[in-house]
């Protein structure tokens, strides 16, 4: 059966490039596609084989890509018409020869993206997206996205919220004082090529890098190597239930909805979050930088923000009121999660 094919194809084949050459190449492949539905139909199935690439005529393609390494073969019988048969130089026998790395890490082009300063990509989530439709479109692993936007679960993506996408599996590492390419690939075991190949040549602290094909490096390290600010930072709110549970450098503290928050110590207010959106799950928040060694503090979950971005705060002004707003579950009901960057939190138990 496969011989029998074989010589049709070649006999069509040299009619095609020898008497009708002015016939389009789709016209072709359609007489091809309708002779080989006929010999289908009416022949007994038999166990697949690989093809027998002896029984085509030489003038059909050219013998350099039998066996080509680093390329693959594709069927071009895509529904979106990726690849044409009247348009591909590797026409073979309804297949077209692709490069193999053009299979690989394809991001999908979307109305939902934007590009972001560092090379990053900020996307707006749409109805039906998950994890791990989103990595796929974008190439790279479902971790990268969780970690880079400090994501639990799936259930933490909702649609418009916005999540910062990475050009290649990895993480993001906030640069601190002191640090280079050299000691952050040093920390992370890699080249400082590989950082480089993603980033600007001089980095400063507060900026942030994109380490490529790694996993985050255990808080565990990163708190062991934090500075001790002591009793700098004051309690946050005068009359508050510590939890005392360290998670994302922060405690909860519980308290009524509606009771004040007060700056832990003196700085600048940089951020301000509005209540009424979602905030990666912070809902309403309020960030604040301090002198000493550029800490920060952030007190999030809000009701009410008041204060506002540039006002220079002092120790124990009132900034806020607890709430309940962005990602609040469990039994913390109201409270203030409250964030420590920079430094040991002095209130985690």
């Amino acid at each position: 059966m496969i011989q029998k094919t074989a010589y049709l194809l070649r006999f069509l084949g040299k009619l095609s490039h020898k008497w009708l050459g002015f016939v389009p190449s789709a016209s072709i492949a359609a007489v091809l596609a309708v002779a080989g539905v006929q010999m289908m139909v009416s022949a007994p199935a038999h166990q697949a084989e690989l093809p027998d690439y002896s029984a085509f005529d030489g003038g059909l393609f050219d013998q350099s890509i039998v066996g080509v390494q680093g390329a693959a073969f594709s069927n071009d019988s895509s529904p979106m018409g990726e690849f044409s048969l009247a348009e591909s130089d590797n026409d073979f026998a309804g297949f077209v020869l692709v490069d193999k790395g053009s299979l690989v890490n394809s991001p999908v082009p979307s109305s939902n993206t934007k590009a972001s300063a560092g090379g990053l990509l900020t996307y707006k989530v749409g109805l039906g997206d998950n994890l791990s439709t989103i990595s796929s479109k974008f190439g790279i692993s479902v971790n990268t996205i969780v970690w880079s936007n400090n994501l639990k679960t799936s259930n933490f993506l909702k649609p418009g919220q916005e999540i910062i996408i990475l050009p290649v599996s990895g993480v993001l590492h906030d640069v601190k004082t002191g640090e280079t390419i050299d000691t952050i690939a040093e920390l992370y075991n890699v080249s400082a090529r590989d950082i480089k190949t993603f980033n600007k040549s001089k980095i400063s602290a507060g900026d942030t890098v994109i380490v490529p094909n790694v996993k985050p490096i255990k808080q565990t390290l990163a708190v062991s190597i934090l500075p001790d600010v002591g009793d700098y930072l004051a309690f946050p709110v005068s009359e508050g239930y510590n939890w005392g549970k360290l998670h994302l450098s922060a405690v909860d503290i519980s308290a009524a909805c509606g009771t004040s928050i007060y700056a832990a110590a003196e700085g600048l207010v940089e951020a301000v979050g509005n209540v009424n959106n979602w905030n990666d799950g912070l809902g309403g928040y309020v960030r604040i930088k301090h002198p000493l060694n550029n800490v920060e503090t952030v007190y999030a979950h809000t009701s009410k923000n008041i204060v506002s971005v540039g006002d220079y705060i002092s120790r124990g002004d009132q900034i806020a009121l607890i709430g309940n707003t962005g990602k609040v579950q469990g039994p913390t009901g109201c409270h203030v999660h409250f964030a420590v960057h920079g430094a040991k939190h002095p209130f985690a138990k």
